[in-house]
């Protein structure tokens, strides 16, 4: 075993804590400091320093740090001095904090200096005082307010037809037990799971008075059934209105105020269980895909490929029936043609956008027979539920979004913003702006109670 000099043990305790901070490993942070060490960030925070309990004080640091994307810290320039059995050390330090969507940006870059006082103990150097001194900061100085609000979430189970849903239940983070708050349930595009830009949503719904449920749809992610990733409109239609079920028995929801949200594929979906199902208030969409059989033919290469789809389709489902084979293709790919999505669909392909661990980049081959033949806008006249459209014509077929928005009877609106499909799907600055209207659109639909 290495025997390390006491400056080097010294320097390993201080890298420890902040190398810990930032891989989240809070247990090993904890041991770092003696039990009641002294801690003073009041160049940064206003707020006096004093003695707090180790384990009150990594607490605090887990609530607000591990609602950040990450943080990196810098600790260099040790100036070290040993009195027997205590220490001394001057560090320069330098923390980067992310909090994707930020209003004012994603980053807040601190710098300034250290002063650790370290006694030793028979299980090594522990930190019994560390002073932060502020020197500079720079970004979004709002972050730590901001990761304040960031809501809550619980994991939640609840059944669709006979298979177990697995989902996330968002909840203001300033929400107090015994309220009762409305609630919105937020779907994604087809072929997504719930860590998509659902969640994504359902996060900025959460900051503000509602809850916010997104889920696995059956045969997606963490849910079960069966067959896997097999675009069913007619089964996540279902799905949707399990789930605005499984709402309403939850002490904390006002079951009369439960509104929908849809995002590019599931708008279809969702407007059609918001038609049928007098449990939703209100509905929002966002970056809505909605075809009919005249914009199928067009998307999709004419009506000989269309019909092509479709017959490989309906033998993939037989197949299926008999053997059990679920015959799958790439979800999106740019060197397989038989791919649901054909080409440089970067959000699709990048792991630091959509290409998330959760997501399979699979389609089910049997599901273009039910998904071509969907069609969304014929059923907007029964729809006579306050509903907002939020679209823009660089986005996904907007001439859909017109032909679905003229047959709405209802209290409508449509809201055009700038950018591209999939800007509405992680871009800050477009999620932002659409995410604030649905949040004034709910506010004014959920905050009393509607009746269709």
């Amino acid at each position: 075993m290495e025997n390390k000099s006491d400056r080097e043990q010294v320097v390993d305790t201080v890298n420890g804590v902040v190398i810990s901070v930032d891989r989240r490993k809070w247990e090993v942070c904890k041991s770092y400091f003696i039990d009641e060490p002294f801690i003073d960030y009041s160049s940064l925070s206003g707020q006096p320093g004093g003695k707090v309990k180790a384990v009150d004080l990594v607490k605090g640091w887990s609530d607000f740090l591990s609602k950040l994307k990450f943080t990196q810290h810098f600790v260099t320039n040790h100036d070290v001095k040993i009195n027997g059995n205590t220490a001394a050390c001057y560090s320069y330090v330098r923390g980067i904090h992310s909090l994707p969507y930020a209003e004012g940006g994603d980053l807040w870059d601190v710098y300034g200096t250290y002063e650790h006082e370290l006694v030793k103990t028979p299980s090594g150097w522990k930190v019994s005082k560390m002073v932060f001194h502020l020197l500079y900061q720079e970004g979004n100085k709002n972050i730590p307010a901001l990761a304040a609000k960031i809501p809550n979430e619980q994991k939640v189970t609840f059944m669709s037809e006979g298979d177990k849903l697995s989902g996330i239940l968002y909840t203001p983070a300033d929400y107090k037990k015994g309220e009762r708050i409305p609630a919105v349930v937020v779907t994604g595009s087809w072929i997504t799971v719930k860590e998509q830009m659902a969640g994504t949503y359902a996060k900025k719904l959460a900051g503000e008075v509602f809850a916010a449920l997104v889920f696995d749809f059956r045969g997606y992610g963490e849910s079960g059934g069966e067959p896997r990733q097999y675009e069913s409109p007619q089964r996540k239609i279902q799905d949707i209105k399990n789930a605005v079920a499984f709402l309403q028995t939850l002490p904390m929801i006002d079951k009369n105020k439960i509104g929908g949200l849809g995002i590019c594929a599931s708008t279809g979906y969702m407007a059609i269980a918001a038609a049928e199902d007098n449990r939703i208030k209100t509905f929002v969409s966002i970056a809505p895909w909605l075809h009919d059989a005249d914009i199928v033919k067009l998307v999709y290469g004419g009506e000989k490929s269309v019909s092509e789809k479709i017959a490989t389709s309906k033998a993939a489902r037989g197949k299926y029936e008999q053997t059990g084979v679920n015959d799958l293709v790439p979800a999106c790919s740019v060197t397989d043609k038989n791919a649901a999505m054909f080409g440089p669909f970067e959000y699709y392909l990048s792991p630091s956008r959509g290409a998330i661990p959760e997501w399979k980049n699979q389609f089910a081959v049997m599901s273009w027979h039910e998904w071509l033949e969907f069609d969304p806008i014929k059923e907007a006249a029964r729809i006579s539920l306050p509903t907002l459209l939020i679209h823009s014509e660089s986005a996904a077929i907007p001439d859909g979004a017109k032909r679905f928005y003229a047959k709405l009877i209802s209290k409508k609106d449509f809201y055009w913003m700038k950018g591209t499909q999939f800007d509405f799907y992680d871009n800050p600055p477009t999620v932002n702006e659409a995410s604030k209207k649905a949040v004034h659109w709910f506010r004014q639909y959920l905050e009393q109670e509607q009746t269709k």
